[in-house]
Parts: structure tokens; C-alpha cells; sequence
């Protein structure tokens, strides 16, 4: 049995797993899994086992000539998703990686309804000038209790969450990927601009346009759309 960890996190850094010991209980025995069997190592096991390898072969990134790439978590969103996004991305110098993050944090926080807050305005102008952040956006944690204060209302300039589908309809590959039901857009938005203050462009580029993508939510396919205009990105 495990304690799941959720939040924070910044979906590049891997924390240990660690045994929850349980009040009362204390800390169950670790029982291993159970090795595959004959079947399932010769190629007819589990649809996991299949996935694994379809998802390890499938990639429009050659992690072999990116090896650094391999623990950035949103990279493998949109290499799932927008290959074609992922690809752009890698292959873009790092300046312009810096600039995708900028431009998808900017996005993010006028969709949530942040970017004209006077308290959010100087934290976005450090950010594209490449300054450290201003209070309260020096702390994650600031950050939150002020927002958590403003008690803003939770569909920001996005308005009521609508589905992007009727009911029986399939999602897009990135309405799967992003689109996960009503949420608070002010709050999604957030994490954009600390991850688009990592100092390696490339994870902050990923980072931010992923989260991003998850402010929008159902209108993802419209953020994904004007980044491939902004960045000239060949669908």
C-alpha cells in the first residue's frame, strides 16, 4: 500500500516512493508483484505490457540524441498528443523555446482572468524581461494564499466549462489529453509561470504550454492552434 503524492509538482522531478505508515496500523508488508508469465514475456500479456511497448517505440522525439529529454513529463503529454508540437519544440534554438514559454504563461493567465490583476501584472513583465519574480510570486506557496484570497470566480475569461463533445462523441487526442472536466482556470493557470521560469528553456517551454493547455481545457485545440500560427509549427 502507498501514499500518492499529488500536489506540488512541478512534473519533472521524481520524489522517492516512500511506505505510509498507516496510524494505527503501521507500515503494511511490501508485497512484490508478480512476475510475468510465459505469455505475457512472449508478447501476448496484458494490454499494459503492450502499451509500454507501443509507447516506447511510437515518438516523434529521438530521446537517443536528447537523452536530457527522457524526465521532462509534458514533453511526453504532446509527444503523445501533438507530435508535431513535441518535434517543433526540440528542434527550436533556446531563445525561442524561452519565447514559447513566455508567450503560453501570458496566454494562460488572460484566459484565467489573472493578467490585468495589479498584483499579477509585474510578475508577468519580470518574466518576459527575463527578471526574477516579484512577490508574491517569489514562493509557490505565496502565490496560492494570494490567489486562494482574491476568491476569484473559477471559469475565468473562458467562461461555464461547456464539453468540447456531445455525450458519445470522441475527444480529440488533446481534449483527452488536457480536457479532465470543470476546474478552476485561475488555479491552473498558476503553475504556467513558474514553469515558464525554469532557467532550461526547453523543459520551461514544455512546462508552461502544458499548463496552459490544461487552463483551456476544452478549448485546448484553440490554444494548440494559435501556437502553431505563432511559432510556425507545420501541423
Amino acid at each position: 500500500m502507498w501514499r500518492i503524492r499529488l500536489w506540488p509538482y512541478d512534473g519533472i522531478t521524481k520524489a522517492p516512493a516512500q511506505m505510509w505508515d498507516m496510524p494505527g496500523f503501521g507500515i503494511p508488508e511490501n508485497t512484490p508483484a508478480p512476475a510475468p508469465n510465459e505469455e505475457q514475456s512472449a508478447g501476448g500479456g496484458s494490454s499494459a505490457t503492450n502499451l509500454t511497448t507501443a509507447t516506447s517505440t511510437t515518438t516523434a522525439i529521438d530521446f537517443d540524441a536528447h537523452p536530457e529529454l527522457r524526465g521532462v513529463l509534458a514533453l511526453r503529454d504532446f509527444d503523445d498528443c501533438a507530435p508535431d508540437v513535441a518535434a517543433a519544440i526540440v528542434a527550436m534554438d533556446p531563445q525561442t523555446q524561452r519565447r514559447l514559454a513566455q508567450w503560453a504563461a501570458v496566454r494562460a493567465f488572460e484566459f484565467a482572468g489573472l493578467a490585468d490583476r495589479p498584483w499579477v501584472t509585474p510578475a508577468l513583465t519580470a518574466l518576459c524581461r527575463g527578471e526574477v519574480l516579484p512577490a508574491p510570486f517569489d514562493d509557490p506557496q505565496s502565490a496560492s494564499s494570494r490567489l486562494a484570497a482574491e476568491n476569484l470566480p473559477p471559469e475565468g475569461r473562458g467562461g461555464p466549462y461547456r464539453p468540447s463533445t456531445a455525450p458519445g462523441e470522441e475527444k480529440s487526442p488533446t481534449a483527452r489529453m488536457f480536457d479532465h472536466g470543470p476546474m478552476h482556470r485561475p488555479y491552473s493557470a498558476m503553475p504556467a509561470l513558474f514553469g515558464a521560469a525554469d532557467p532550461r528553456p526547453i523543459v520551461a517551454a514544455f512546462q508552461s504550454l502544458s499548463h496552459a493547455c490544461a487552463t483551456y481545457a476544452e478549448h485546448v485545440d484553440t490554444l494548440l492552434a494559435a501556437t502553431r500560427t505563432e511559432f510556425d509549427i507545420l501541423a
